[in-house]
């Protein structure tokens, strides 16, 4: 597992994880704050977790997108794979 971090003027600001298995890199938890949204930085921090996955042997990658994501990840060239309900529990 690897993470990454993106800053601006120093703050950060955006973040994802990566873990790399059987040639695939899992790409979570991507978010950028409220702030800096708009800035591109959710397109650059994706792409970097992509690079720490092919560094560390990833062929390909994968991820779960929000709405918010979406067009991110087609920008990028993710395409849509499959829908999978999310189940909840609270506690």
């Amino acid at each position: 597992m690897a993470n990454v971090l993106a800053t601006l003027d120093g703050q950060p600001a955006a973040c994802a994880s990566v873990c790399v298995k059987d040639g695939a890199a899992g790409i979570y938890c991507v978010a950028t704050l409220e702030e800096f949204r708009g800035r591109g930085l959710g397109f650059a921090i994706t792409r970097a977790a992509m690079v720490e996955g092919t560094r560390k042997g990833a062929s390909h990658a994968l991820l779960h997108a929000t709405e918010m994501g979406i067009p991110i990840y087609r920008k990028i060239g993710f395409t849509e794979q499959c829908r999978a309900p999310i189940y909840g529990f609270g506690m």
